[in-house]
């Protein structure tokens, strides 16, 4: 846990290969997908292109950070 204010987190750049979420004025290093955990990925990406949705030309996005509390902000799973 790194103790930052929020604006600090905003431009927090690390270089030590970890991902970090924002959690009430720390940066916690967290977990993400493991190369093993891909077949999720292509699962959902294979039903979405039968879906009527991907046949209107819908798009499947990954998230970005967004904020799930006041003080928390979360980073996306696939980065």
């Amino acid at each position: 846990r790194i103790p930052m204010t929020e604006a600090e987190y905003q431009d927090f750049n690390p270089d030590d290969g970890f991902q970090y979420e924002y959690n009430e004025g720390f940066a916690e290093q967290t977990d993400y997908m493991e190369t093993n955990q891909l077949y999720i990925v292509s699962n959902i990406l294979e039903k979405f292109a039968s879906t009527q949705a991907a046949q209107q030309n819908a798009k499947f996005l990954q998230e970005v950070k967004f904020r799930t509390a006041p003080q928390r902000i979360r980073i996306a799973d696939m980065a």
